[in-house]
């Protein structure tokens, strides 16, 4: 394995894909929810994260998620850009390919923990790791996730000709498909949302619902949802 000369910093992105919202499922969550959080590592002048299409990259702060909510400090490595590249490559054909991605099961956070402990040997704090294990306890789970899934955001596919490097070409980023936006004259409350949510969870409290009824539950909230965590005036 090729060594570089210099050693590289590497740092870890932390984001809130609730964008500060998260407190307000508490209640019906059943714990004090922080934040939604998805992570990249940063390294080599690159923001390297993993979801629905792979491994993925942009320049720092470079996605629909702006700038992190913190940073941590992971510490340094000594591998040249090209040999994490090509072990950046081995995970995008094995564990993390893109139809591997769950929010739940495999998500962002597994990456950044599995390649910042590769590069340091330091991993991702806890309350970052066990936060998908909690939620599943929760039976609104199935409702929510697949809404929050959405939030992911896209970057540069890393494939054979990737050199590493700043692309000239515009990475395509997913926040919210736009064909499921509707306009609406004012903004939904947020508490009267939590409320409606607080309801559906404790109907289905005594078991998890049927795939039939989080698809029905998911269209009464998905319009809902998107304007509460997205945060605009709508």
């Amino acid at each position: 394995m090729t060594l570089a000369t210099m050693p590289e910093k590497v740092e870890v992105y932390v984001y809130d894909l609730a964008m500060g919202m998260a407190k307000q499922f508490s209640g019906f969550v059943g714990f004090q929810l922080e934040g939604i959080w998805h992570t990249a590592v940063v390294c080599f002048g690159r923001e390297w994260f993993f979801g629905g299409g792979g491994v993925e990259s942009c320049m720092p702060g470079g996605t629909m998620l702006g700038q992190p909510l913190r940073v941590l400090q992971q510490g340094e490595t000594k591998l040249t850009s090209e040999a994490f590249l090509d072990y950046l490559r081995g995970l995008k054909q094995d564990r993390f390919r893109g139809d591997r991605y769950s929010l739940l099961d495999h998500n962002c956070n597994n990456f950044s923990d599995e390649v910042s402990k590769f590069l340091t040997g330091q991993g991702l704090p806890d309350y970052i790791l066990d936060l998908p294990q909690k939620v599943k306890q929760s039976p609104v789970a199935p409702i929510l996730a697949p809404l929050i899934e959405q939030a992911t955001p896209r970057g540069q596919d890393i494939g054979e000709n990737y050199s590493g490097g700043a692309s000239s070409s515009v990475p395509t980023y997913q926040h919210f498909p736009l064909r499921e936006y509707v306009t609406f004259k004012k903004s939904i409350d947020a508490d009267k949302f939590k409320e409606k949510v607080a309801e559906l969870a404790n109907k289905h409290a005594t078991r998890l619902p049927s795939s039939e009824t989080v698809q029905q539950v998911r269209q009464q909230l998905v319009v809902h949802f998107r304007v509460w965590i997205s945060g605009e005036q709508l």
